[in-house]
């Protein structure tokens, strides 16, 4: 029987959902490289025992491979992840060097504004965008995921799906919205903050940096680069995960909930689409319509803004319906999320990941510069 009939290469064989030829042959590159210690890679033997040269019969460990892989790749995550927690830290001690412009964890500056805090406003935009960079910067330098990997297009033929998926994203914001106003901003309040002042410069400025550089930095940050290289543990672990990363990176408490839930449909739709450009545009859509219902809600008196927040609000739900509806009458698209090549429970990787301890230390340190930022 030949060697090539039983012996099975779990990183060439495995293949990933609405990912195209050069996803696939890039990512398999990647793991099989025998200098990189992130790749999950293990050759499987289909018969019940492999011999070893002088130790007789041993059985392949299959889950040991991906345990050491997943730990690695979390010690570097969760290091590179501390990095932007210390740098909120930093942002927070220069917010209140200069007047507290912050309301909770995120810029609230409206009307007139002298040049202080115009300047400390250009500053404290771009902390995120920074941390970001050095961000993405660090985990690349480590991880090298190839082009196709990093930024993936996904397979042809997916365009009317991802029409769809902005137009529930936008949904999903909505809905998020209405439950930070019943709810109240303590349980789950919108981030972003909101910039609108006499400065129309620093009002674009503000815009362009938070709401739409932001947003293509934190999906190649997370969408990119921690969600594609974990997915060889599995889409749905990857999706979570990444999730959960952005929930924390919030660092307000109070924020927690919707970044779950802004992270978690991002993350799935980026796995069903195939595609991280759609993920920085599902990221600008949120950005746009938190935006869109706050200013509504400053600029306009107080009825006056409630029946146009209702109307937009109406306006994006019937759209969100409708794309939802597009979607189930498809025959070709299926709401579930392959699991992957692999053997761990979830419950086992979810103990390993979030019990490393660069993981701990960047939940320690957020939850440091989310108190300090309440205390100072």
């Amino acid at each position: 029987m030949p060697q090539s009939d039983y012996l099975i290469d779990i990183a060439s064989e495995t293949k990933f959902e609405n990912q195209n030829d050069a996803y696939h042959k890039a990512y398999a590159k990647w793991r099989m490289a025998e200098n990189n210690r992130f790749g999950y890679k293990f050759t499987k033997d289909i018969r019940e025992h492999a011999y070893a040269y002088g130790q007789g019969f041993e059985q392949n460990d299959h889950a040991d491979a991906e345990r050491r892989t997943l730990r690695d790749c979390s010690s570097l995550i969760g290091g590179v992840l501390l990095i932007s927690s210390l740098v909120r830290i930093a942002q927070a001690y220069f917010d209140s060097r200069s007047g507290h412009l912050f309301t909770a964890t995120s810029l609230e500056l409206t009307g007139h504004i002298n040049k202080a805090q115009t300047r400390a406003t250009v500053a404290l935009s771009l902390f995120k965008p920074v941390s970001m960079l050095l961000c993405i910067f660090l985990l690349q330098f480590f991880l090298r995921l190839p082009r196709p990997v990093l930024f993936p297009k996904g397979s042809k033929g997916r365009g009317g799906v991802s029409m769809c998926f902005l137009g529930i994203i936008g949904g999903v914001s909505v809905v998020c919205y209405i439950f930070s106003v019943f709810m109240s901003s303590n349980y789950m309040a919108l981030p972003g903050g909101l910039v609108w002042c006499d400065n129309m410069w620093l009002n674009v400025h503000y815009f362009l940096s938070q709401y739409v550089v932001g947003a293509v930095l934190h999906a190649v940050f997370l969408n990119g680069l921690i969600m594609q290289s974990l997915r060889q543990f599995g889409d749905s672990t990857a999706a979570i995960f990444t999730a959960v990363i952005e929930g924390i990176m919030a660092v307000n408490l109070a924020n927690i909930g919707t970044h779950l839930i802004i992270g978690l449909m991002v993350a799935l739709m980026t796995v069903k689409s195939g595609s991280v450009i759609l993920s920085m545009l599902l990221r600008i859509t949120v950005n746009v319509v938190f935006f869109i219902l706050r200013f509504v809600d400053y600029y306009y008196p107080a009825h006056e803004g409630e029946l146009y927040t209702l109307l937009i609000c109406i306006t994006i739900m019937a759209l969100a319906l409708f794309s939802l509806g597009r979607l189930m009458a498809s025959d070709r698209y299926e709401f579930t999320v392959k699991q992957g090549d692999t053997v761990m429970p979830f419950s086992v990787k979810m103990k390993i990941f979030f019990t490393s301890m660069p993981i701990i230390e960047f939940m320690t340190a957020s939850i440091v510069a989310w108190l300090y930022i309440v205390v100072a």
